[in-house]
């Protein structure tokens, strides 16, 4: 659950320990985020709003192309009248900026806004930043923690993976 707002001492407590033994419900002030998406004039809904067009745009995009840039560079977004487009590396960075015109042309098909320049980012694809580090094996109060919360805990799914993390 995504939850936004000030976290009291309370919802801390039972967020970090999520025992049955601090079942307190979380204070009023914090709410879902799908609650503060629904409020009008939120700034979340905005956003929202925001990716859900960049999305439609890119999709539609996408479609138009024939080039094959368009199977690793994505529109991330429209800023000042600039089509921003994402590339994974800096050779379809460069490929992307030599097929601009062509993405401009076809974002300029789809947007209600005129568009008047392309420009790409780098943004590494997720498998290609650093590798994640190995995860450390629990400490062994940690395990027994795990263990005596798996017991506790009485949803069964969750209890499982409890007892998983337990046994590492």
């Amino acid at each position: 659950m995504i939850v936004v707002g000030h976290m009291g001492v309370a919802a801390r407590r039972y967020n970090e320990n999520m025992c049955p033994l601090h079942t307190q419900p979380p204070p009023a002030t914090i709410r879902k985020a799908s609650e503060v998406a629904r409020q009008a004039g939120s700034p979340l809904a905005a956003l929202i709003t925001h990716a859900r067009a960049f999305a439609a745009l890119d999709a539609a995009v996408r479609r138009d192309l024939a080039d094959e840039t368009r199977d690793h560079c994505r529109v991330a977004c429209v800023r000042d009248r600039s089509l921003v487009l994402s590339a994974p590396d800096a050779a379809w960075a460069t490929r992307a900026r030599l097929a601009g015109p062509a993405w401009l042309a076809a974002a300029r098909r789809h947007w209600p806004a005129p568009l008047e320049r392309c420009a790409v980012h780098l943004i590494p694809a997720l498998d290609t930043q650093h590798k994640v580090a190995e995860l450390q094996r629990p400490s062994a109060e940690a395990r027994r923690l795990l263990a005596r919360s798996a017991e506790l805990q009485p949803d069964p799914e969750l209890a499982a993976i409890l007892a998983r993390l337990a046994a590492l």
